[in-house]
Order: structure tokens, then sequence, then C-alpha cells
């Protein structure tokens, strides 16, 4: 059985023209999640954007 896990469509959503998420100031866990139409104007597609702090991401593909 294939393994699911959330799905993000942002369909050219973004927060301030950086990302879909635009975390900053702590230490983040991002764990199984799926960024699907990511878009900016200037035509690059950006799911997490990091701008100060700690980022851990861990995707499973079991």
């Amino acid at each position: 059985m294939p393994r699911t896990w959330p799905v993000l469509i942002a369909d050219g959503k973004h927060a301030g023209g950086k990302a879909i998420w635009v975390i900053r100031n702590g230490s983040f866990l991002i764990e199984n999640i799926e960024f699907r139409n990511a878009g900016l104007p200037d035509g690059n597609g950006v799911g997490i954007r990091l701008e100060r702090g700690m980022l851990h991401v861990n995707v499973s593909n079991k």
C-alpha cells in the first residue's frame, strides 16, 4: 500500500513573494508534506524559505 501524506496545492499563491511557507526565528521540523504548483512572479518555485533559524525536513518514501 503506498504511503500518503498531506498535499499543499498553492496554485501560485505565496507569502510575500518569497515562498509558500516563510519561516523564521526558531527550530523547525517539517515531515512528509508535498507542495504542488509553487510559483512566484519571477518564475521561481519555492515551497519553504528559511530566513533565520534551524530547519530539518524529513521525507519518508516507505
